[in-house]
């Protein structure tokens, strides 16, 4: 008499053999069909193949399944769902244990395949293990590796460019030096915005007028008197500087260029409004002219602020010290790391008493240094799970910083940074409650004390982990 067994599903034995050569002869029926071009077929077979796999708890027969509806999909122009089929075959197939290292390669060079739908990053990770199962199998197998690595040094090309186009983007919304440095570059204009006093003569206008002056255009709008009963009208002149006078602006506190600039668009506008209206009796004068703040519209148009007057004007230009000549040098002569600029900016935004965009200047400088740091330090699993995180933010970066310091592996490293870098950990982490108050709108009690401080602790940690990792 034949033995019979129970499947998990309750069938006999028999039974499950009988549903198991079903499944085989669908699965080529469905190969077949793929070999001519009938995808929708195939699919309806392979479905079949698929649904008594599953019920049978055959690993292995899913596992190949999968992976052939993946290669259906996606010659019928389905990528996003062959992505799909194609890595829950290879994920079975890893955790289960029910595949050879050929089947494995198999699946991860059809994975490559796809095109996009993958980012660089997954287009990497999934790369380095087939490299690493082709080295394994030698042959053709490598062969075909390294056909692939023309595409991988492509995709990681590509990646390297973003990278660079996000810092430079990262750099041109951190600061004017950065934003400045980011339009030069690109070729776009500083659209100049210049708020001014007109003293002894108030007008009203409630509409912006646009015109034409020494081939740029100008734009005045917002003219109002004050309301103090002072004769003086406050208002507002758009024009395209050049960039040298915003580079002395942001680097000297020059002002002298940008307003002599707006002086004379605003002495057109003047001089036509006096021959339209000849009862006014007004003759536009250097003395008669102020400016309060200048802005500028960065690459990406937000505003930035470049320059605001102080409330006592001394009249005396600006000295430069020797530290202060010294960084400009630096500055113009070479070109330092990404994070070494931010911390040249941030003291120089200390110096001019920006306090609160100071701290962010610093944040900013650390946040950079830590991506080197990372990228430099970080190996294998780690470095792959780094690099995988879509817009890695400063506390993603503090948290693999600690797991560096930790030596843990996986998961989050406990504890402050206190416990790993002693004092420049605490006075880090101080820093940060400045930075998380400024970012959530409280600048209250964030003054010189609290920039110093942030300046300090993120040169000493910089230091600290520089001598340490050797970066």
């Amino acid at each position: 008499m034949t033995a019979l067994y129970i499947t998990r599903d309750g069938r006999t034995g028999m039974d499950a053999e009988k549903s198991l050569k079903i499944a085989t002869r669908r699965f080529q029926n469905g190969n077949y069909l793929l070999s001519l071009n009938k995808f929708g077929q195939a699919r309806k077979e392979f479905d079949v193949a698929l649904t008594i796999y599953e019920r049978a708890g055959d690993d292995k027969g899913i596992a190949e399944t999968l992976n052939n509806i993946g290669i259906a999909l996606h010659r019928d122009g389905m990528n996003a769902e062959a992505r799909d089929y194609l890595e829950r075959s290879y994920a079975l197939k890893k955790e289960k244990n029910v595949a050879t290292k050929e089947s494995m390669f198999n699946t991860l060079y059809n994975l490559l395949h796809i095109s996009g739908v993958l980012t660089p990053d997954e287009f990497e990770s999934y790369y380095i293990e087939l490299k690493i199962l082709g080295e394994e199998l030698g042959g053709d197998y490598l062969d075909i590796v390294e056909r692939e690595k023309a595409i991988y040094d492509s995709v990681v090309a590509t990646r390297a460019l973003e990278i660079k186009r996000k810092e430079e983007e990262e750099r041109a919304r951190s600061s004017p030096a950065g934003a400045l440095e980011h339009m030069r570059a690109s070729g776009i204009p500083c659209l100049t915005k210049v708020d001014f006093e007109l003293h002894g003569f108030a007008i009203g206008l409630n509409e912006s007028i646009t015109y034409l002056n020494f081939g740029k255009m100008v734009k005045i709008e917002g003219l109002v008197p004050r309301e103090d009963g002072v004769e003086s009208t406050t208002g507002t002149v758009e024009f395209e500087a050049p960039y040298q006078s915003i580079q002395s602006l942001i680097e000297d506190n020059d002002s002298k260029p940008v307003e002599e600039e707006a002086f004379e668009h605003l002495k057109k506008f003047m001089s036509t409004l006096v021959l339209v209206r000849e009862e006014i009796n007004f003759s536009l004068r250097k003395t008669r002219f102020s400016i309060s703040r200048v802005t500028m519209k960065n690459g990406f148009g937000d505003l930035v602020e470049l320059y605001v007057s102080p409330e006592a004007a001394s009249g005396e230009p600006l000295v430069l010290n020797s530290e202060d000549v010294m960084l400009v040098k630096m500055m113009l002569s070479s070109e330092p790391s990404l994070y070494k600029l931010l911390t040249l900016n941030a003291r120089r935004l200390y110096d001019e008493e920006h306090f609160p965009v100071s701290i962010m200047e610093s944040m900013t400088a650390l946040n950079a240094f830590l991506n080197v740091l990372l990228r430099t330090s970080l190996t294998g699993d780690q470095l792959l799970d780094y690099t995988s995180i879509q817009n890695t933010s400063l506390y993603n970066r503090l948290d693999y910083l600690k797991r560096l310091l930790s030596g843990v592996e996986k998961g989050e490293a406990e504890g402050s940074l206190e416990e790993y870098l002693g004092e420049n950990g605490r006075d880090v982490e101080e820093a940060l409650e400045y930075y998380d108050r400024i970012m959530a709108g409280d600048k209250s009690g964030i003054g010189s004390a609290e920039a110093c401080k942030t300046l300090r602790a993120v040169n000493m940690v910089i230091y600290e982990l520089k001598s340490r990792y050797g970066i």
